[in-house]
């Protein structure tokens, strides 16, 4: 499927009241944000004793989460470069604060209102058409009123996707 069929189906899903599956493990979530113990607890073999956490207060100079990822990758014995799991962890972890950056300053735009009043009043029978019509390969442009909402809505997600290093967005404005 092409990138707006893959979008505009997702959309259909997430509108449509189907079920959205989500793991929690804690009854307190853990903050991804300032927290130097959330890598210790995720990844303990790479942490002994649970120091060395990203945003750590023992680090002499203040650098970023993504920088002192680097870091940890760049080590000598490979520990982390050799881990199945910290460079897709990492990886994720960016593209997690990406997003949630890019969706607060979104809803911090003069514009939220009229993105909210689209998201409210889209019609689910022209989502349900165009997905299929992308689906099948169609090239679709839009025509209705209705058609042009859906593919603003669809503009609307590239606004926060943009913020996203490795998003498809991002690739498609580079």
């Amino acid at each position: 499927m092409s990138l707006d069929a893959i979008k505009a189906c997702a959309l259909e899903h997430l509108t449509s009241n189907k079920k959205i599956m989500f793991a929690g493990h804690s009854s307190e979530p853990n903050s991804i944000y300032n927290n130097p113990q959330l890598f210790p607890a995720m990844l303990p073999w790479l942490f002994p004793y649970g120091l060395g956490g990203i945003c750590n207060d023992l680090i002499p100079h203040k650098i970023s989460t993504l920088a002192h990822k680097r870091l940890l990758l760049m080590y000598y014995d490979k520990q982390f470069q050799m881990d199945p799991h910290f460079p897709l962890v990492g990886f994720n972890h960016e593209q997690i604060q990406q997003s949630t950056t890019g969706g607060y300053l979104t809803t911090k735009k003069a514009s939220f209102s009229s993105v909210t009043e689209r998201l409210l009043n889209l019609d689910m029978d022209v989502i349900t058409n165009i997905n299929k019509r992308l689906a099948s390969g169609e090239r679709v442009k839009p025509e209705t009123e209705q058609e042009k909402e859906c593919f603003q809505v669809l503009k609307d997600l590239d606004s926060v996707g943009g913020h996203v290093q490795g998003s498809t967005t991002s690739k498609k404005y580079m």
